[in-house]
């Protein structure tokens, strides 16, 4: 049994964030962009897999119940567990691997090795249940840091770009809304999305270089296809984790609007990765972490509104003058969905 102060304790999360994590593959709003695909895609399987234990008391991935059984060797609780997680925990192509086991804190503690990237997990000593990650109690965890507060230099043509994930349910949710307010400025600003990650997966690779060849190939019409992107190829491709789904859902709804689905396809074969790698790069410059994140003039506002209203006139506050466009329409204060991030 394990004593009361190893217990890993986790805080209360509501039930739909829950289920959104364990569709998705996703994570909740504090979940950071990191440097490395790899890394990302792991971490966050994890994580999502830590809260699961939690609420289960471990994976049960042995014969017998906890307890009930005689312990079995370090190395044979390590074999198991790998031949687990290889199986039922990791996507087709990665492979975890043992660097060693020991036993601590009345457990097998095994240190995992995923493209490179070191985890420790824990069995229990009869080998029934995994743990694949823990918390240290512990350990002394220092608070974030609060963002420091950004203004927008106004200037004579604002400029805007929406980041996002194309299948982060936050970023997707927040596409349409964001389109809806560059619709109608798009004649006056530069408005833009970017894609900087495709952490849930090759369908969301494809997606973002779909959506960076469009901006190419039909930035007018562009617009039209986003607005109505969550609603005709999200909703129908985001648990799916399909790239067949996504193509084809992306190919009728390109048909739906106008787009010429040939002439974005060539684009994503010839320029699509240069244009991908390009909007990374901006992103990783301004240090973006989050998914959706809004950049104005340059500047990065951390807690810009979601809404088309609210997007819209967060765009013409980036104007010395503002124009007429600006106070001609008001918009829906309505936002599709998600309100978190990834």
């Amino acid at each position: 049994m394990i004593d009361e102060d190893n217990k890993i304790e986790s805080e209360d999360i509501e039930e739909k964030e829950i289920e959104e994590k364990i569709v998705e593959k996703s994570q909740d709003s504090s979940i950071k962009v990191k440097k490395s695909d790899v890394w990302r895609s792991v971490s966050l399987l994890l994580g999502i897999l830590l809260v699961v234990s939690i609420f289960t008391n471990g994976f049960h991935f042995g014969n017998s119940p906890s307890g009930s059984a005689v312990a079995i060797s370090a190395d044979k609780a390590a074999e198991k567990a790998l031949d687990f997680i290889n199986a039922n925990l990791l996507q087709p192509g990665m492979e975890a691997t043992s660097d060693g086991v020991e036993e601590k804190n009345g457990l097998y503690n095994i240190k995992l090795n995923i493209a490179g990237t070191p985890y420790d997990s824990y069995v229990t000593k009869d080998g029934s249940l995994l743990f694949p990650s823990v918390i240290d109690l512990n350990e002394v965890v220092e608070a974030p840091a609060a963002a420091a507060p950004v203004s927008v230099e106004p200037a004579e043509k604002a400029s805007a770009e929406l980041y996002i994930f194309s299948y982060c349910p936050a970023g997707s949710s927040t596409l349409d809304t964001f389109a809806e307010a560059a619709q109608i400025l798009k004649d006056v600003a530069d408005v833009k999305v970017k894609f900087f990650s495709n952490m849930h997966g090759e369908y969301e690779k494809q997606e973002n270089l779909i959506q960076e060849c469009i901006q190419e190939v039909d930035p007018e019409t562009y617009w039209d296809y986003a607005v109505d992107f969550y609603e005709d190829v999200y909703t129908k491709c985001a648990s799916t984790r399909d790239t067949e789904c996504d193509k084809e859902a992306a190919t009728a709804l390109m048909t739906k609007v106008g787009i010429d689905s040939d002439a974005v396809f060539a684009c994503v074969e010839e320029q699509g990765e240069d244009l991908y790698a390009a909007d990374k790069a901006d992103a990783q410059a301004l240090s973006l972490q989050y998914s959706p994140s809004v950049v104005v003039n340059g500047a990065y506002l951390g807690n810009a509104p979601r809404t088309p209203e609210g997007l819209k006139a967060t765009i013409c506050s980036g104007f010395i003058d503002a124009p007429e466009v600006c106070g001609e329409t008001t918009l829906s204060e309505e936002q599709t969905a998600s309100t978190g991030s990834c």
